[in-house]
Parts: structure tokens; C-alpha cells; sequence
């Protein structure tokens, strides 16, 4: 996922909000950022807290539908998908020459990733150059809607402290999923969002 107007031409969303902004959100929901990855002079995966993205959006029909984004990713030409969860990683600022202003680095479009870039605001915590035989990643086409079909993404700090290794993603079946379409379904009907049971997905770092 990337800002609107950056890397559209390789990312499955864009999303109006800049990269800077889901930071601050993340912070303020209790998450910890970690460190970008590293290459030099040995590679260091990324690290941080570890963040659940779900996708929601509504089909022809109207009918509310939700699933992790790693559903939406394959790896090379498998239909496997991305295993992974994502990291904090926190990207980082820099000081623009000409006007002395700082730049926060995610904003060039690097927000969720799933190459290691250390500019991202959320990474996963594996080598993507090396990850099952070097397979590149793809939007899953027979996942992801039509083309410019509104979704909402939503960002869950998972509890815990700051992993290190490479944490996997929610399974299919997790409880947070009926929770948050419950939620979607109260709220475009104008009611009052069920309370949630747990403040914890259901899935263990």
C-alpha cells in the first residue's frame, strides 16, 4: 500500500492518507517502532511492533467483505500467499537541502512493503531478495476487486513487545475478521458498533 500519487504502478492500494500520518496513528494506538531494515554491512530485518492489516470493502451487492491483505499477495507464480505479518519499522526523516525542512522518508510511497526498503513505514521481517527462492511477489488477481473499488484498511497493533523475528500473519479463520465486518456492517446501517470481546487478535507472534 502506498500514499495516493507515489507508487501506484506497484502497489495493490493506494490510500489518501500520507505515510507520516499513519505513524502518528500507530503511535497513538500503543505500537513501537523498531528499525528499518539494514544491508550493510549485514542484512538486518526490520523490527518493531506487529501490525495486522485487514481489508474491507463492499462488493456489486453491497455485502461487506474482509480479509488480511497478505490474501492479496502471492509469491512468484504459486498461489501461495504472503505468510508473513508486518512490522513497525518506523522509516525515518531527512532534511531537505533548500529549505531545511524535515521529510519523513515513508512519504515517497513506502508505507506498507513487502521489499525491504528502509524507507518504509511497515515492512515485513524477512529478505524478500531471498524468501523462497528468490520468488518475486504479485497481486493475487483472484483476491483482490475490480479496480478502483473503495477499501478501507484497518491497522491493529497486535499486543507484545517489539519483535525481533519474523512473525506470522492471522490465520484465515481469526476471530478479529467476523469482528470488524460486524463492526462495518453496524456502522454504514447508522447503528452502534458492537463492543469487541478482546482487544488481542487471535494469533500468537
Amino acid at each position: 500500500a502506498c500514499p495516493q500519487g507515489t507508487k501506484e504502478h506497484e502497489s495493490v492500494v493506494s490510500v489518501k492518507s500520507s505515510a507520516r500520518f499513519v505513524h502518528a496513528a500507530l503511535l497513538a494506538v500503543g505500537a513501537k517502532t523498531g528499525t528499518p531494515v539494514k544491508f550493510d554491512p549485514d542484512y538486518i530485518p526490520a523490527s518493531g511492533s506487529v501490525i495486522d492489516v485487514i481489508c474491507v470493502w463492499k462488493d456489486e451487492k453491497g455485502v461487506v467483505h474482509t480479509i488480511s491483505a497478505q490474501q492479496w499477495i502471492t509469491k512468484g507464480r504459486s498461489k501461495k500467499t504472503l505468510e508473513h505479518a508486518w512490522v513497525f519499522a518506523g522509516s525515518g526523516f531527512w532534511t531537505e537541502a533548500s529549505t531545511g525542512k524535515k521529510r519523513y522518508y515513508g512519504d515517497d510511497g513506502s508505507l506498507i512493503c513487502v521489499s525491504n526498503f528502509p524507507t518504509a513505514t511497515m515492512d515485513i521481517a524477512v529478505e524478500s531478495t531471498k524468501d523462497n527462492n528468490f520468488l518475486e511477489y504479485h497481486a493475487n488477481s483472484s483476491k483482490v476487486p475490480e479496480v478502483r473499488t473503495p477499501v478501507r484498511l484497518i491497522l491493529v497493533n497486535r499486543p507484545g513487545e517489539v519483535t525481533k523475528k519474523a512473525p506470522k500473519c492471522l490465520e484465515p479463520n481469526a476471530e478479529i475478521f467476523g469482528d470488524v465486518k460486524k463492526w462495518t456492517e453496524a456502522i454504514e446501517a447508522g447503528k452502534e458498533p458492537p463492543k469487541p470481546k478482546s482487544t488481542e487478535p487471535s494469533q500468537d507472534k
